[in-house]
């Protein structure tokens, strides 16, 4: 279970990367205000778990076919995307 909560939170924060990087801050900047005006937590779960200090960025490792890709200061992913997933089941 934790393997797959860490795949699933890195594959989450590669596409949030992307989005961030990618697309015009326009399309972005609500979501990002609404971030920090609640305060919400990023999908961090050792932060939830009070094991590590509270952060929007941190580190990311994708394993995608038999390479191993390793993000240092990633942007975290908010947890909408696991929101909607979950809405529609």
């Amino acid at each position: 279970m934790d393997e797959l909560d860490q795949k699933t939170a890195g594959a989450f924060s590669l596409l949030w990367m992307l989005i961030r990087r990618k697309l015009p801050d326009e399309l972005s900047d609500d979501l990002v205000t609404w971030l920090a005006e609640t305060g919400i937590y990023r999908m961090n779960k050792e932060a939830v778990r009070g094991l590590r200090e509270r952060d929007d960025v941190g580190e990311i490792e994708l394993d995608i076919g038999d390479m191993s890709f390793n993000f240092q200061w990633a942007e975290l992913a908010p947890p909408s995307g696991v929101m909607a997933a979950n809405y529609s089941r």
